[in-house]
């Protein structure tokens, strides 16, 4: 066999040369990452991105054979001691920070405490300091944060990562220059703008408004001199067509064009699961990859989203140059099937969950509220199944057979797999009625369904509330003693819950994705200052930049098939701030697609799968078996 010399790329990769041997060119072919460079272009040779696991792979493969360069081992050599320093504090029980103390001193002591530190007086955290010297594991993952190249943190909700990553801008001496925040819309001024003001000295300026309020804010922290913060909605940084003529094929440009006119010292992308990060051609994922940053952060408590492979669109933002292919990272750590009609990414591959936790460490930090606070009871869950009335289940089986079902004098059709899926779940809840609009724009009258209160969910949630006390037995509105959080995906069952509920005298309140920021804010105050008993909410709406840990019970109407959407929505009760038992139930119609969304939650099966399958099979949801 040919000897492999390996060493460092003008480029930037490990480059791989040797005299040709077909049985080394077969061996090559076998490692994810490869590609070959010919020889007008400086080969003949074969490059890898630079990474240490690579390197570790060309080893294992050709043994005394692969020969490394003197740049190269030096590289390795500080690379394989950086990632062995970061790892150890991915798992640190707490470090201790160098810059923070003397940088931001009521940060630096509410995060030594940890989760409650900040809400108590300067008297108390210095006693705790004292008497406790070791910091939270906070401290850790700030200096994790602070040392790893693009980290991502993916720490489950509650834990503090917003203020672990505030604080690593300092610890890590970087906070002098542009910091760009993209999040939620739902988090700018309740999470990021707050936070910023509260914690840090430098200015903070929020997007708010129209298109053009937004791009005077922009333009206005430009002309700025110093350090400063900007907050902007994930939108703000999606690429638009703009309006073509007739035979033109224009190319996507930026919405705010004035976001890319400089390098950020910081990017930070919170909730990057919301952020459209799993196709690589979309307009939002292209915007954010070209705007330019000396260091970038991903946040987000449900990374995965139940499927192992939406974490490569988050590292290959982070690190292009590392995590180049999709397949062939899917490849070398994933299931790949291929079922005969495409193929489907699964689960890590079993045997190479160790390895693959390990490998990535240098990148993805990881923490449980069971590890962080184990003092906080875990959540207890409770699956309600309940069975449809008949009118209920007329509609849903006519629909389900046919798909398409008729209410009153319309015919409602559901054109394509995912809107029949959609229409399922709804029928699932409630039996429906029609509401006739007219379309902005065209004045076109047109109908959509409207769940009605003839739904067997409804006799569940009032069942539970009942045995919660918030009901009144009369018309008069009885005190709170208790507080439930109810979650439905669909805005319409929000509202048909709501004015359900408020009829029957209950003090209840609502919030979807039409209530504003102000409002929004004022309701979560009323609610956890005891104000009123149930909370309806839409799960998006509600999942993600608010505290509701006054309750101790949560209700699910539906689910999505994302688990990472009701984790998150649960976690909005389930936080460090209060040590209290939170119970979530889950209502669940019996013998309908809520079946199979369980199923797809539990890991038993892939989402795709499922509705490609029942729709191949001829089999619908009815489906009793």
């Amino acid at each position: 066999m040919a000897k492999i010399y390996a060493d460092k790329s003008e480029h930037g990769k490990l480059r791989v040369t040797f005299d040709y041997d077909p049985v080394v060119v077969d061996m090559i072919k076998q490692i994810p990452g490869r590609k070959f460079i010919p020889a007008d272009k400086g080969g003949p040779a074969w490059d890898f991105p630079l990474d240490v696991q690579v390197g570790r792979r060309l080893k294992e493969s050709f043994g005394r054979n692969f020969i490394v360069r003197p740049d190269l081992r030096q590289w390795a050599e500080h690379e394989v001691a950086h990632a062995q320093e970061i790892a150890s504090l991915a798992i640190a029980d707490s470090a201790d920070l160098q810059a923070l103390p003397d940088a931001l001193p009521d940060l630096w002591r509410a995060v030594h405490v940890g989760p409650k530190g900040r809400g108590l007086p300067l008297e108390e955290l210095e006693r705790i300091i004292d008497e406790e010297p070791d910091g939270s594991y906070q401290t850790a993952d700030i200096a994790y944060l602070a040392a790893a190249d693009n980290p991502l943190n993916g720490n489950q909700p509650g834990l503090g990562k917003t203020l672990e990553t505030i604080a690593s801008v300092f610890e890590s001496g970087m906070d002098e220059g542009p910091h760009l925040v993209l999040a939620p819309l739902s988090s700018l001024e309740s999470v990021w703008e707050n936070e910023l003001r509260q914690w840090q000295p430098h200015p903070v300026w929020r997007c708010e408004g129209s298109s053009y309020d937004k791009s005077w804010t922009i333009n206005d922290f430009l002309g700025t001199e110093g350090p400063g913060w900007l907050v902007c909605n994930h939108h703000m940084a999606q690429l638009v067509l703009p309006k073509r003529g007739r035979g033109e094929k224009p190319e996507a440009r930026p919405r705010f064009p004035e976001l890319y006119e400089l390098e950020w010292n910081t990017v930070i992308l919170d909730e990057v699961h919301k952020a459209g990060f799993r196709d690589l051609d979309s307009n939002m994922y292209q915007g954010i990859f070209k705007l330019e940053a000396q260091k970038k952060y991903a946040l987000s408590g449900t990374p995965v989203g139940g499927k192992p492979i939406n974490l490569w669109f988050i590292l290959h933002w982070l690190h292009p140059q590392k995590f180049t292919s999709k397949w062939q990272w899917a490849n070398t750590w994933l299931e790949v099937i291929d079922n005969g009609y495409g193929k489907s990414i699964g689960r890590i591959r079993p045997g190479l969950e160790d390895e693959f936790y390990k490998a990535h460490a240098p990148y993805f930090l990881r923490r449980t509220k069971a590890e962080c606070i184990p003092w906080l009871p875990p959540k207890h869950e409770i699956t309600v199944e309940v069975d449809m009335g008949e009118k209920q289940a007329a509609q849903y089986e006519q629909f389900a057979l046919a798909a398409e079902v008729r209410i009153e004098d319309e015919k409602l059709t559901a054109f394509g797999i995912l809107a029949e899926y959609t229409r399922l779940k709804q029928f699932a809840i409630a039996h429906n009625t029609i509401e006739y609009y007219y379309e902005n724009g065209t004045g076109e009258r047109k109908f959509r369904p409207i769940p009605t209160t003839d739904s067997c969910k409804l006799d569940a949630l009032e069942e539970l509330l009942d045995e919660r006390g918030v009901i009144p037995e009369g018309k008069e509105q009885v005190d709170v003693t208790e507080q439930v959080v109810v979650f439905s995906q669909f805005s319409r069952v929000i509202d048909m819950v709501y004015a359900h509920l408020e009829a029957r005298g209950v003090r209840v309140a609502k919030l979807t994705g039409k209530t504003g920021a102000n409002a929004r804010t004022d309701l979560t105050r009323s609610f956890q200052a005891g104000e009123f008993s149930v909370l309806c909410m839409t799960t998006t709406a509600g999942g993600v930049a608010i505290t509701l840990d006054n309750a101790d019970t949560v209700i699910f109407m539906d689910e999505t098939w994302d688990p990472g959407d009701q984790e998150q929505a649960s976690d909005r009760v389930h936080r460090a701030s209060r040590n209290h038992q939170v119970t979530i139930y889950y209502i669940k119609t019996k013998h309908t697609i809520e079946d199979y969304i369980r199923k797809v939650l539990f890991g038993k099966e892939n989402v795709n799968k499922i509705i490609l399958d029942l729709r191949r099979q001829g089999l619908r949801a009815t489906e009793k078996a």
